[in-house]
């Protein structure tokens, strides 16, 4: 997955997605194009050891999980993405980024979505209780 920092698709400053309301919560992120299965949409987090290069495409102020043992930034249009249990992009490692890739076709005007326990699993936070499977009695 290395080089796929070229482009931030998840920035909706460069008109790949925007910010509207969402059926799921609050506003979300949607597509403006039909985003074939498998593209790299490029980094939703970046390292913030080097952030400094990215700073157009990054967030002014970080997410309601964030610690101080959190190493990571987010691009702009991250902070939108909605969860579901059903995501049409996941988070993949990649060194000092956390790429997102579409795992389904994306229509125009489709909502965005992400697993959330992969972006705890990635940035090595606590989950968030509503997360955790419950354990069998």
């Amino acid at each position: 997955m290395k080089n796929h920092v070229t482009f931030f698709y998840l920035n909706p400053e460069n008109h790949y997605v925007e910010v509207k309301e969402s059926a799921i919560h609050g506003r979300g992120l949607f597509s403006r194009k039909t985003i074939a299965k498998g593209f790299v949409l490029g980094p939703a987090m970046v390292d913030k050891s080097v952030a400094t290069s990215y700073t157009d495409n990054l967030a002014d102020s970080y997410n309601d999980y964030g610690d101080e043992d959190d190493n990571w930034q987010q691009v702009s249009g991250t902070r939108y993405l909605n969860h579901s249990a059903n995501p049409n992009i996941r988070f993949i490692f990649d060194g000092r980024f956390i790429l997102a890739v579409t795992c389904k076709e994306i229509a125009v005007d489709d909502e965005i979505t992400v697993n959330y326990a992969d972006y705890f699993t990635h940035t090595h936070l606590t989950l968030p209780k509503f997360l955790r499977r419950k354990k069998a009695a």
